[in-house]
């Protein structure tokens, strides 16, 4: 599990560095990194067991990040009226 982790940060950290410049993948790569790090550290507290809640934490905030900027850009593309094409790509 600890192997996991570590690897997680580590493609997390270089795909914020040397990904693209869009915004939403940044803030994305960024929340990645700031909860892999605590929870990493909560991990390095607890003796290397991890906690099963911890595990669910860390998935519970994946899928409020994947809704989040599924959100996000569903409201750029509709401020820039993009409405037509977000229909046919949501109904496709």
């Amino acid at each position: 599990m600890e192997g996991l982790l570590y690897m997680l940060l580590l493609f997390s950290f270089l795909s914020l560095i040397l990904g693209s410049n869009h915004l939403l993948s940044v803030m994305i790569n960024f929340e990645v990194l700031v909860v892999g790090g605590v929870l990493g550290l909560c991990f390095y507290w607890m003796g290397g067991e991890m906690s099963e809640v911890l595990l669910l934490f860390y998935l519970l905030m994946g899928v409020v990040e994947g809704v989040l900027g599924l959100s996000l850009i569903i409201l750029m593309m509709r401020s820039s009226g993009m409405d037509y094409f977000l229909m046919k790509l949501l109904l496709t």
